[in-house]
């Protein structure tokens, strides 16, 4: 593609920071990307026009109520899905232990859960913390010399006893991609649930939960532009029927049920808004026959 650098510096006024007389970025991946000037005014327009709660008759709640809407809408267009199968939380790691707390209420004679070695801990720890209830959890290898996941010991750890797969997408560490898709029909194939943390790749590449057939992924929007909130896609038919835990007056429909409390309106405004930046870079430096392509295990460098 050919940016225009200069362009999209001037979008991110952090670039402007001076330390010891120079220009300074820092290489914070674990904080997340600098966030562009559009993120930042949506974000205190919330913060002057809404700033209230939902579901009010009154006017700043109508405005709330629109602005999360449309960025439920960003979002899903972003992650490929329905406005409704989209939720936001504090963060992937407490959607991820609501999601793991939930499933785990209903174990039956599925008491395993598969997670692997090169995982995040924010998708690991969660499933770890399930063996307080009784869950075997398994761990599929990661192959050292080849950066990748060993998919043999991934199958051979599946059984009609998974309740839940649970895996990257790309690895935070050394940014290997696994063939999710691949991870996907194998674990279905036994009948255990999925779940993708997406968190270092939505950035990189396209994510299209239809066609990957994911029944749940995360990731957060602060590592594509937008502030520090977490979001969740269920699909459908699982979303709602996931036993979560929440307060006798929330919500029971979806997306509803595991968004705990008041959200961060601000935070889910600017993660609506960091979508369409991408969108925005797209349409004027993007080209068709230049969009990232993957499957298969690889290695972002």
């Amino acid at each position: 593609m050919n940016y225009d650098v200069q362009y999209i510096r001037k979008q991110f006024p952090a670039l402007d920071l001076i330390v010891n007389g120079h220009n300074a970025a820092y290489f914070d991946g674990p904080g997340g990307t600098q966030v562009p000037q559009r993120v930042i005014d949506a974000m205190v327009d919330y913060l002057v026009r809404c700033n209230a709660n939902a579901g009010g008759s009154f006017l700043t709640s109508r405005n709330s109520d629109a602005v999360l809407s449309k960025a439920r809408l960003a979002l899903a267009d972003f992650l490929g899905c329905d406005a409704d199968e989209v939720a936001f939380g504090q963060n992937m790691t407490t959607l991820n232990y609501q999601l793991a707390f939930a499933l785990g209420r209903e174990a039956g004679s599925r008491n395993e859960i598969l997670i692997t070695e090169i995982d995040h801990e924010a998708n690991r720890g969660p499933w770890l913390a399930l063996a307080e209830r009784g869950f075997i959890i398994k761990e599929a290898k990661f192959d050292p010399e080849k950066c990748q996941l060993d998919l043999d010991d991934f199958r051979s750890k599946l059984s009609e006893k998974t309740l839940v797969a649970a895996f990257s997408y790309a690895s935070n560490g050394i940014g290997t991609v696994s063939d999710v898709h691949q991870m996907v029909r194998m674990a279905h194939q036994v009948g255990a649930l999925t779940v993708v943390d997406a968190v270092h790749f939505a950035l990189h590449g396209p994510v299209d939960v239809r066609d990957l057939d994911t029944d749940f992924l995360i990731c957060s929007a602060y590592k594509f532009f937008g502030p520090h909130i977490g979001v969740f896609y269920g699909r459908r038919d699982r979303f709602e029927n996931l036993p979560t835990y929440r307060l006798r007056v929330q919500s029971e429909q979806i997306p509803y049920r595991i968004e705990t409390g008041t959200l961060n309106h601000e935070g889910i405004a600017g993660a609506g808004e960091a979508v369409e930046f991408i969108a925005d870079l797209g349409e004027k430096f993007g080209n068709s026959d230049d969009l990232l392509k993957t499957g298969g295990n690889g290695i972002y460098c």
